[in-house]
């Protein structure tokens, strides 16, 4: 069923209320959403933690107000509370990566940790990697989802559909073709989109089960990007939903970044 679309924010479209912890896995845009989202809820005087279970970039001046690096979530908490409430968004993490322009998070038990202290109204957790690709199957030790995410946001790269299965567009793409029937070489169809983000080791991979899974199909501004997205949902609608419980398209970095909004 579409929703109707009049204005809808991205905590709308990703049904968010009160309070909570909000996960972001899968390939093509997490870190745009999750700061995009960052700059909505702060924006509404809400307090927001933004951190991650894997790595990220050096988060940039023009998004957070203060980064925060120590290995120990309690010295985090510390410097945490002797900040004034405008320092929002705050970035926290562990240290920086042997790769300078990278920071290193912590594990789901440090994340719980700072949500447990009740700083914050919201944390944002990038819990996935994918090395720039537009799309990604999870290994084995992937995604790294914080137990208490009530929310986990599955990001696709529309770009990468109608590409070839191969590296440079579909990260750990032997797993990816294992899932979905692909071999190397092969055209990614919406078709292939659809069986990752519902298989089992798919794109929701072990996450916590009472969370609210949703498919972000990202960087719908793209030429003929809308077309593969709406047989995307119309395949997902038609095998039953499965574990996704609702589907967004849109593009992250958009002025108006929500396009259409699906649930079963």
């Amino acid at each position: 069923m579409k929703k109707d679309l009049a204005k809808i924010t991205l905590s709308q479209a990703l049904g968010l209320e009160g309070k909570g912890m909000v996960s972001l896995v899968g390939a093509g845009g997490k870190t745009s959403l999750l700061y995009a989202l960052a700059r909505e809820l702060a924006s509404e005087g809400k307090r927001i933690l933004i951190t991650t279970t894997t790595h990220m970039l050096v988060p940039p001046a023009t998004e957070v107000s203060a980064t925060v690096l120590s290995p120990d979530p309690e010295e985090v908490l510390e410097e945490l509370r002797g900040f004034p409430p405008a320092w929002n968004p705050i970035f926290v993490a562990s240290h920086r990566s042997k790769e300078q322009d990278k920071v290193v998070g912590f594990p789901s038990e440090g994340i719980e940790k700072l949500w447990d202290a009740g700083l914050a109204d919201w944390i944002l957790v990038e819990a996935d990697g994918a090395a720039r690709r537009p799309l990604k199957a999870p290994a084995a030790h992937e995604p790294v989802v914080p137990f208490g995410s009530r929310w986990v946001v599955g990001l696709v790269g529309l770009d990468g559909v109608g590409k070839p299965l191969e590296d440079a567009w579909v990260f750990r793409w032997e797993i990816y073709g294992r899932l979905c029937g692909l071999r190397r070489g092969e055209e990614v169809s919406p078709e292939s989109v659809a069986e990752v983000a519902l298989h089992v080791d798919g794109t929701f991979k072990g996450v916590p089960p009472k969370a609210s899974k949703i498919l972000w199909l990202n960087k719908a501004d793209l030429p003929g990007a809308q077309v593969a997205a709406y047989e995307i949902i119309a395949i997902i609608a038609e095998k039953g939903w499965g574990v996704v419980t609702q589907a967004v398209i849109g593009s992250a970095t958009s002025p108006e970044p929500v396009m259409a909004c699906f649930a079963p």
